[in-house]
């Protein structure tokens, strides 16, 4: 997932590398109940154009998770948006672990 970035992160070298972007590389919500949670993410910066990820300096985003979604409307948008989806989301994972047509039991599943 690309993030464009405010300040592109450069790598000096012989040869400089610029990343106007950031990649998602890492992302995680929990919630154990509706007073509690974590939002949880890692980027990395990115360039669009040349494919190059630099997974040499991370940044590490670390929130309480229903403060976040108190806080930023697109966060209250995004998690309204995961949770209108559950349902496909589930019968996709359903469907992939559905035994294939003309399989043994206990044939190996997707």
């Amino acid at each position: 997932m690309v993030i464009v970035a405010e300040n592109p992160f450069t790598i000096p070298a012989a040869a400089e590398r610029v990343f106007p972007h950031w990649w998602v590389r890492r992302f995680n919500v929990t919630s154990n109940s509706p007073e509690d949670g974590e939002f949880y993410a890692e980027l990395v910066p990115y360039n669009q154009a040349t494919g190059n990820i630099c997974h040499a300096e991370v940044r590490v985003i670390r929130l309480p998770l229903w403060e976040l979604v108190a806080a930023v409307p697109e966060a209250l948008g995004a998690m309204h948006g995961v949770f209108g989806a559950m349902g496909a989301i589930v019968a996709f994972d359903d469907a992939r672990k559905a035994p294939v047509v003309g399989e043994e039991a206990g044939g190996e599943q997707p």
